[in-house]
């Protein structure tokens, strides 16, 4: 279990990572989808556990990472003033 929850915490750290670098929703949207996997995989083993509730809180901060960076993304926004 301890295993597991780490590898958890690094794939998220490293998307968040990935995110801040390159700017890419993207990016963080695919490990939060794997982890999303991970999470319902283990909620069928037997309810809400300690690694279905890490893996869902790494989803959330994961897909508000890709929101923030699909938002800052400088230069890819059309303004109503432009057209």
């Amino acid at each position: 279990m301890a295993l597991t929850a780490l590898v958890i915490v690094v794939a998220a750290g490293l998307g968040v990572l990935g995110v801040a670098r390159r700017r890419d929703g993207v990016y963080a949207l695919v490990i939060a989808w794997g982890l999303a996997g991970v999470a319902a995989a283990r909620s069928s083993e037997g309810g809400m556990g300690t690694l279905v509730v890490l893996a869902v809180v790494c989803v959330v901060l994961l897909v508000l990472a890709g929101v923030w960076a699909v938002v800052s993304r400088p230069g890819d926004h059309a303004t109503a003033a432009s057209h």
